[in-house]
C-alpha cells in the first residue's frame, strides 16, 4: 500500500484474488491480525482494475484507486474520515503532495464507504466509546499523559518489532516454523492468563474479557504484552493482515491498566489507550483523532436513571477527602438472573460498601463491595417504594461502582 502511493493506478489488481485467499487463511482462521489493510488493498485493487478495464475511466484510474481504498476502510470502521485520513497518512510516508484531485478522491471514498456501512447496518469492528466523561481536568490529564504515553510507547515498540519481522530475510519455511511456534506458545500463555478465546482474532475478545472480568493491572499489562508478541509472531510467520485493529486492542488493554489505580472509568481508559495505540504503533495520528471524534461522545444516562443530568455528578456529605465521584448505576429492563451476571465494579474503596436501600423498587440483584478482594452478594426481593434520588453518607475517596438494577435507588454506606 505504501509503496503504491503516488502511482495507485499501477497497483497490481490481478493479485487481489490471491490476497483475499490469504486473508481468509490468516484472519479467518483466528490469527491476531486485522482486516483494515487487506480491505484497503482490495479497495485500491478494485479502483485500479476499473480504471484499466473500462477505457472511459482510464483518466480516473488513480482517483478511483484512492477512493476505493478510502471507501473500504470507512466501510469497515463505520467512520467516514477514518478511511480518508488513512489513505492520506499512508501517502505522507512517501511525501506524496496532496493535490485537489487526491483530496477529493479521499473524501468521496470515505463518505461512500460510510454510506455503505450505514445502508447495510454493518457492525464489523467494535469501537470502545466512553459512557462516562472525565470528572474534570485532572481525569482528562491523567488519561492523556499516563494512558496515552504508556499505550503509545508499547504499540510503538510493537510496531518496530513488526517492521523487523517483515524485513527478516530468511527462508519462508524457517519463518513459518519460528513464527508459528512462537505464536502457539503465546496463545497458550494468553489462555492461562486470561481465557483461550482472547488469543484469537484481532483483539476484540481480549477487550471483552477485560470489560467483563475484574482483574489486576499487572494481569492486564501482561495480556497486552502477550497480544503484542502474538501479532509480531503472526507477521513473522507470513500472516496476511493488518495491524490497525491489533494496535487498537493492545492500546485498549494498556489503557485499562491505569483505570483502577487512578480511578478512571475503564471504558474511558480503554478508548484513550486505543487512540494512542493507533497514533503510536501505526503512526497515524490524524486517523486516530478521526476515529475518536467519529466514534461518538460519552453517552447520556436515560431520564429515568438516578443521577441523570449529563456530566454532572451528585455529591454529598463525606466527600471531603480525595476526588469526588458518584456511584454509577446502569439501568436494565431485564436484570440478570444470576449474581455472576452483574457487571463488575471498576474500582473499590475499602471504607465504603454498596447495598440496596431498604424498600428500593424493583431491585433484583446487587453486590456489596467492601474492598478489592472482598466480595459478597445480596439478593433483594422487589418491594414497592417510591423512586428517589441517591443519597450519600460517609463516602470518602474514589468509589465508582457498576451494578444492574431496575429503576430504584442505592445508598453507599461506610
Amino acid at each position: 500500500m505504501v509503496n503504491a502511493s503516488g502511482t495507485e493506478e499501477r497497483f497490481p489488481w490481478n493479485l487481489a484474488p490471491l490476497r483475499a485467499l490469504a486473508i481468509l487463511a490468516s484472519v479467518g482462521l483466528g490469527a491476531p491480525l486485522g482486516t483494515e489493510s487487506p480491505a484497503a488493498h482490495v479497495g485500491v485493487a478494485t479502483g485500479s482494475w476499473l480504471g484499466s478495464a473500462i477505457p472511459a475511466l482510464r483518466p480516473l484510474a488513480r482517483p478511483l484507486a484512492i477512493g476505493g481504498g478510502a471507501a473500504s476502510v470507512s466501510a469497515l470502521m463505520g467512520i467516514p474520515l477514518v478511511g480518508s485520513f488513512f489513505m492520506f497518512e499512508l501517502a505522507e510516508r512517501r511525501r506524496i503532495p496532496l493535490t485537489a484531485p487526491r483530496a477529493a478522491a479521499m473524501l468521496a471514498g470515505g463518505v461512500t464507504g460510510w454510506g455503505v456501512n450505514a445502508l447495510f447496518h454493518l457492525n464489523l469492528i467494535r469501537l470502545v466509546v466512553p459512557k462516562i466523561p472525565p470528572a474534570g481536568v485532572l481525569d482528562a490529564v491523567e488519561a492523556i499523559v499516563f494512558i496515552g504515553g504508556a499505550a503509545g510507547a508499547l504499540t510503538a515498540l510493537t510496531g518496530e518489532a513488526i517492521y523487523w519481522a517483515r524485513g527478516w530475510s530468511d527462508r519462508p519455511l524457517a519463518r513459518l516454523l519460528i513464527g508459528g511456534g512462537t505464536l502457539l506458545g503465546l496463545a497458550l500463555l494468553i489462555g492461562w492468563l486470561a481465557t483461550p478465546v482472547a488469543a484469537f482474532g484481532p483483539g476484540g475478545t481480549a477487550i471483552a474479557w477485560a470489560e467483563t472480568n475484574e482483574t489486576s493491572p499487572a494481569r492486564l499489562l501482561g495480556l497486552a504484552l502477550l497480544r503484542a508478541g502474538s501479532t509480531t509472531a503472526a507477521v513473522l510467520a507470513g500472516g496476511c493482515g493488518g495491524v490497525f485493529v491489533p494496535f487498537l486492542a493492545i492500546g485498549d488493554l494498556t489503557g485499562r491498566v491505569f483505570a483502577a489505580p487512578f480511578g478512571i472509568p475503564g471504558d474511558l481508559a480503554g478508548a484513550a489507550g486505543a487512540a494512542a495505540g493507533i497514533a503510536g504503533g501505526y503512526r497515524l495520528p490524524l486517523t486516530a483523532v478521526a476515529m475518536v471524534l467519529g466514534g461518538g461522545r460519552p453517552g447520556r444516562r436515560p431520564a429515568h436513571e438516578p443521577g441523570h443530568g449529563g456530566g454532572r455528578r451528585p455529591v454529598g456529605p463525606g466527600h471531603g477527602e480525595g476526588r469526588q465521584c458518584p456511584v454509577v448505576v446502569r439501568a436494565a429492563m431485564d436484570p440478570p438472573e444470576r449474581a455472576d451476571d452483574v457487571t463488575p465494579p471498576i474500582c473499590a474503596d475499602r471504607q465504603a460498601g454498596l447495598v440496596p436501600r431498604a424498600g428500593a423498587a424493583g431491585v433484583r440483584q446487587a453486590r456489596v463491595i467492601v474492598g478489592p478482594g472482598d466480595r459478597s452478594r445480596v439478593n433483594a426481593r422487589p418491594q414497592p417504594a417510591n423512586f428517589s434520588r441517591p443519597t450519600w453518607a460517609g463516602v470518602r475517596g474514589p468509589c465508582r461502582r457498576h451494578l444492574w438494577h431496575q429503576p430504584g435507588a442505592v445508598t453507599p454506606r461506610s
